[in-house]
């Protein structure tokens, strides 16, 4: 199956906005999802470690007065 989404890519896209997203919002590191690992649930924060990248995460946490909005942010690189 021919990934839709180059995940390399799209984090390299990521990381310039993440300085301006910052100043609003805690993001959180990107976490890599690995298709070829044993745990289908195997998730990094090191690319280096990741055979064939799945999907692409992270977390931002938004504070408001009396409110905070977590959001949970994914790409995955094929159909699934």
């Amino acid at each position: 199956m021919k990934p839709r989404v180059d995940l390399d890519d799209l984090a390299r896209r990521l990381e310039s906005a993440v300085a301006d997203w910052s100043k609003v919002a805690e993001v959180g590191p990107f976490m890599w999802h690995d298709r070829t690992a044993d745990d289908q649930r195997r998730v990094t924060l090191e690319r280096a470690s990741v055979a064939i990248p799945e999907a692409l995460s992270f977390r931002s946490l938004t504070r408001f007065p009396g409110q905070v909005l977590l959001v949970d942010h994914a790409a995955r690189s094929a159909a699934v």
